[in-house]
């Protein structure tokens, strides 16, 4: 390049791509094509969670300027991830920047950097940054976050209450009691301030493979 060029800046819409194409990366082919539109719709409350991320997608920007985050709650295989996925996609569609991670992941981090070369705060750090954090299921499959466990996710979550950054989750408890008990109060008080919090409280969606349709 000669001294007096200037490097071409990315359009808009390839660094949307870009973006993109990273995150799909990380969530995989499952999550990849996730959408609002191909979200399968049987029950009234399915139909009402969709009316209210779609107000929140449309005025996206303004909900994140006041920190508005988004609880996604409910027992497992209600396709809360695919929701979660896209708002994902929609914040990326509007340049934001977004950091996904599965809430095991979070926990798998923090505990290898004890005696490693990146320390918690740098982990938490990174994780403060973006302008959403979306976090899938922060609950161990079973019983309740230890107090390391617990330590470390309150940080990071205080951490971005503080800066009005908002937080994108999903979990899998029923009702606020459960939630107190296994994610505990100081943390779920914090996800659900000001925040859109759907009960994704429907059948699963998850079915086996029906033999039967093999002619």
């Amino acid at each position: 390049m000669e001294p007096s060029e200037k490097p071409v800046q990315p359009t808009f819409a390839a660094t949307v791509e870009r973006k993109w194409a990273a995150m799909s990366e990380r969530l995989g082919r499952r999550y990849a094509d996730c959408r609002l539109a191909n979200y399968r719709v049987e029950t009234d409350e399915q139909k009402h969670a969709l009316k209210i991320l779609r107000w929140y997608a449309k005025n996206m920007k303004e909900q994140i300027s006041i920190g508005r985050g988004i609880v996604l709650f409910g027992p497992v295989g209600t396709g809360k991830d695919h929701l979660l996925t896209a708002m994902v996609r929609a914040a990326i569609g509007y340049g934001m920047d977004v950091h996904w991670i599965n809430g095991m992941e979070f926990f798998g981090r923090m505990r290898d950097s004890i005696g490693g070369d990146v320390a918690e705060e740098g982990i938490i750090s990174k994780l403060v940054h973006p302008d959403i954090l979306a976090i899938s299921d922060p609950l161990p499959p079973s019983g309740e976050l230890s107090p390391y466990q617990s330590s470390v996710l309150f940080r990071t979550i205080d951490a971005r209450y503080r800066k009005m950054k908002p937080i994108f989750v999903t979990a899998n408890f029923a009702d606020a009691a459960e939630a107190n008990k296994r994610l505990g109060a100081s943390i779920i008080d914090r996800l659900k301030q000001d925040a859109v919090t759907i009960n994704c409280n429907w059948k699963s969606d998850r079915k086996p493979f029906d033999v039967g349709e093999v002619a």
